[in-house]
Formats: C-alpha cells, sequence, structure tokens
C-alpha cells in the first residue's frame, strides 16, 4: 500500500510518501521516504522481531502492537497477557492487555474494527494510534500515530493498495 505521510517533532517537520507491505499473517515492513526519494526510515516487523537498520532513527518505530494497529490489524504481542475488557455506552470493546512488568495496551474495536490503540507506562497514556476507516470499504484512511514521550506525531493517509502473490525473503531484512 501507498501512503503519504506527514512527521511533526518538537522542533522538526516534513512530509513525503511512504509504502507499507503485509505478508499475513506475520509480516510487515514500512519504507519512508522524503518528496525527493530519499530513504528516510524503514524497519520490518517478523513474527514480533522489529527490524530496524542501524542508521534509522529507533523512536520512529512503534512497539508490534501499536505498528499493527497503525495498518488497521489487531495483533497484540504474543507475550502480552489480557487482562480486561469492558463495553462502552457507544458498544465499542476495549480489550486491555498487560506486561510483567506493568505496561498496558489497550485497543479500542468499534463496530468490529479496530479505531485506537494505546500504550501506558506506569498508569500514563505514552504511544497512541488513531485509525480512521472508510464505513464503505472497510480499509483505513487516515492513520495517526503520536508518541508522547518524544512530542513526535507521524500521520499518514492512504493512497493506493496493489495486491501481489508474494514479496522475496531479502525484504524482512531493511538495510542490507
Amino acid at each position: 500500500m501507498g501512503f503519504l505521510f506527514r512527521l511533526r517533532e518538537a522542533d522538526l517537520r516534513f512530509q513525503g510518501r511512504g509504502v507499507a507491505r503485509i505478508e499475513p499473517p506475520y509480516r510487515v515492513r514500512l519504507d519512508l521516504f522524503s518528496n525527493r526519494g530519499e530513504t528516510l526510515f524503514q524497519a520490518a516487523l517478523v513474527d514480533g522481531e522489529l527490524r530496524i537498520p542501524a542508521w534509522a532513527p529507533r523512536e520512529m518505530a512503534p512497539p508490534p502492537g501499536l505498528l499493527w494497529a497503525a495498518l488497521g490489524v489487531f495483533r497484540p504481542d504474543p507475550c502480552w497477557e489480557l487482562t480486561g475488557s469492558q463495553t462502552e455506552r457507544d458498544h465499542a470493546v476495549i480489550l486491555r492487555y498487560e506486561t510483567p512488568g506493568g505496561e498496558q495496551l489497550r485497543f479500542r474495536i468499534a463496530d468490529n474494527r479496530l479505531v485506537r490503540a494505546e500504550l501506558h507506562r506506569g498508569g500514563r497514556l505514552v504511544e497512541e494510534v488513531t485509525l480512521t476507516v472508510d464505513g464503505s470499504s472497510g480499509k483505513v484512511t487516515d492513520t495517526v500515530y503520536r508518541n508522547r514521550a518524544e512530542f513526535v506525531e507521524l500521520s499518514f493517509h492512504l493512497q493506493s493498495v496493489e495486491t501481489v502473490a508474494f514479496f522475496p525473503p531479502h525484504i524482512w531484512t531493511p538495510g542490507r
């Protein structure tokens, strides 16, 4: 899938285009490019392992559960344990997952679609993903990722979706 992105940090703002390649059930790769075509960021998530080249800014990559959520996929990390759920007045469901270390990942599902994910540490919201879903197609059209600790906001706007049979194995190791 192809998308436009915009990055905002405390002292930095830029935009460009990106590509996400998804190979169900457990592989995704993201590439971000400047408007001049320069590679700004690469990351692959393979079976829960986040692969980022040494030159890429690690703070731009959310934890695996949030990365999947940014694509509209509900896939909590395997090490997270479901600790509770609740139904809200609008019939949305909140699912809470937790690690032994006390981090909490919350997913909000409305109309059978993931619309928000939040990462909490020490009882505080530190990272979040908010999705806009097209009601007729069910596709995620816009995603906003915020890392409150790093003062980073990264937004994506879907431009195109292309289905391919498979991807070559080397793409799952960015930077090689």
